[in-house]
């Protein structure tokens, strides 16, 4: 079996779900996220779970 390799390339804002936080040693706050990244034709997407740092967040805009 071959398999064909490539890179997720990921820019500007997604939307996601906080999950939580983690403290590092040097008191810096990690945000564990999940974000849905689908595939620029739009026919694949995969649920990501990973660590940004706290100021690669921000809170969705309140909808009125």
């Amino acid at each position: 079996m071959r398999v064909k390799t490539s890179a997720l390339y990921m820019s500007g804002y997604l939307d996601g779900v906080q999950n939580f936080w983690a403290k590092m040693h040097d008191n810096q706050w990690l945000a564990g996220i999940t974000v849905r990244v689908t595939d620029a034709g739009g026919n694949n997407s995969v649920e990501i779970d990973m660590l940004v740092t706290a100021d690669a967040i921000t809170e969705a805009p309140s909808v009125s």
